[in-house]
Formats: structure tokens, C-alpha cells, sequence
């Protein structure tokens, strides 16, 4: 196999490599969390609860759910990155990441594995070569990447409503409309995630909304919106003859 060949499968990485901050960083954010967080919980009225409480319950209103559509976009400079995913509880899911107009890359998760799949104007321009992905997946193995998906597949890796969110870091920002729907809003800083606002429905305490609020760099901003609660998702590995291991691709290629 060509190195040119080989570069399909890089450039599948690097179109998604913009994604991989949905999970952080590990530094501190420099924000901290603000807001006017009431000490007098009203559980029964979500509006008038600590912005703690109010994480607490929508995380655990997410968790319960069988799944959530989850769409974004996420830039770091130059570099902008959409994605949508239909995902579960369990860390499955299937949908695509795209980026600033060069295409989409299939994506699907299940049973611990993470495929991707690009799609034809991606290929395109690698030519003849791309010809044997055309039709198939590509088990990934690279860290960053496997990062990358979990960080909008796996709920317990989401900022502001993921576990990395703890006790005293979120304030309540009072009512507000969010998508056409009434939600409280939350100012929520972590070591794992830095300074993100959150918006939380007020009927049914699921998240709604998560935007960046301050970033290390200044420059990478991320907005997630949620939908779709509970609607039927059908998540299904793709034939073996129809993955082929990012390691096995790797091998085939020629040394420079």
C-alpha cells in the first residue's frame, strides 16, 4: 500500500483531532465558578436550588436515560469541527464528525470498540488509492482519538454534567429560554473541564445545553445541545469484512 493510501487514514485522525478537547485538558481553568447560588434548595422548584444541586440532578436524570442525540460544533482557531451522535448510557453510539468543509467521518462505537468511516468527499481527494475505504471502517486505536470520542460519547466524560464535575464548582445563573425551552442556568468550573455554562430544563431536570465559558488558550470554544431523550437507536457493528484495524494499515505501508 501507498503512503499516500496510509494518509487517508491520517487524515480521518486529523478531522477529528479538534474533538479530542471536549474532555479537557487536566490544567485548572483560570474562571472560577460564579453565579447566584441560593442556600436554600427548593428541590420542587429547580430554579431556586444551588447550582451543585442542580448539577447533581440533571447528571443523574442523564444517566437514567436510554438515549439523547447530542450535536456541537468546536473550534481551536482556525480549526472548526461539527459532530452529532446518537448515544447511550453504556458509551455507545453512532453518528459523524465533519470539519470546516472537507467532509464527514462515519462515526460508531459499540462493545468497546470505536470505528470510523469517511465518507466520499473526503476520500475524493486521495484518489484512486482511497479506493479500498471507500466501503469500510477503520478500527481505531490511536489514544487521542479514542480520547476524542469518548469525550461526546460517554456521558460520564461530558463537561459540566460528566463525573469530573465536583461539590462547590457550580452556581446557579437563574432562569432563563434555551432552544425554546425553560431552563436554569449554571456557571460550572473544574480542574478536568475548565469554565462552562450549563443549561438544565426546569420540567424533567435534563441537560439542554453546554457551552465554554474560558479556556486556557482563549481560543478553543465548544457548544453541545441535547434532544431527542429516549428515542430508539439502533447501534449495530458493520460485518467483518467491512473493518479493517488502523494497525493492520500501519503495517501494509511502506516505509519513507
Amino acid at each position: 500500500m501507498s503512503i499516500k493510501r496510509a494518509a487517508v487514514t491520517g487524515a480521518v485522525l486529523l478531522s477529528i483531532a479538534t474533538v479530542a478537547g471536549c474532555g479537557g485538558d487536566g490544567k485548572e481553568s483560570k474562571a472560577a465558578a460564579t453565579g447566584s447560588a441560593t442556600t436554600s434548595p427548593d428541590l420542587d422548584r429547580l430554579e431556586s436550588a444551588t447550582g451543585t444541586t442542580i448539577v447533581e440532578k440533571a447528571r443523574g436524570e442523564l444517566m437514567k436515560a436510554k438515549s439523547v442525540k447530542i450535536t456541537g460544533t468546536e473550534s481551536d482557531g482556525a480549526e472548526k469541527a461539527s459532530f452529532e451522535v446518537s448515544a447511550t448510557p453504556n458509551g455507545d453510539c453512532t453518528g459523524f464528525i465533519g470539519q470546516s468543509g472537507e467532509g464527514k467521518v462515519g462515526l460508531l462505537r459499540i462493545s468497546g470498540q470505536t470505528l470510523i468511516k469517511n465518507d466520499a468527499k473526503l476520500l475524493s481527494k486521495f484518489g484512486e488509492v482511497a479506493e479500498p475505504l471507500r466501503s469500510r471502517w477503520v478500527r481505531v486505536k490511536s489514544q487521542d482519538i479514542l480520547d476524542g470520542v469518548s469525550g461526546i460519547c460517554d456521558f460520564k466524560r461530558l463537561p459540566v454534567f460528566g463525573d469530573g464535575t465536583k461539590p462547590g464548582e457550580a452556581g446557579n445563573d437563574g432562569a432563563k429560554t434555551v432552544n425554546g425551552q425553560k431552563v436554569v442556568g449554571l456557571f460550572v468550573a473544574s480542574k478536568q473541564d475548565g469554565a462552562y455554562k450549563g443549561y438544565v430544563a426546569t420540567e424533567g431536570a435534563r441537560p439542554v445545553r453546554i457551552e465554554s465559558f474560558q479556556s486556557e488558550d482563549g481560543k478553543r470554544e465548544l457548544a453541545m445541545d441535547f434532544s431527542d431523550y429516549d428515542a430508539p437507536v439502533t447501534i449495530a457493528a458493520p460485518p467483518a469484512d467491512q473493518i479493517v484495524d488502523e494497525d493492520e494499515l500501519k503495517k501494509t505501508a511502506p516505509a519513507s
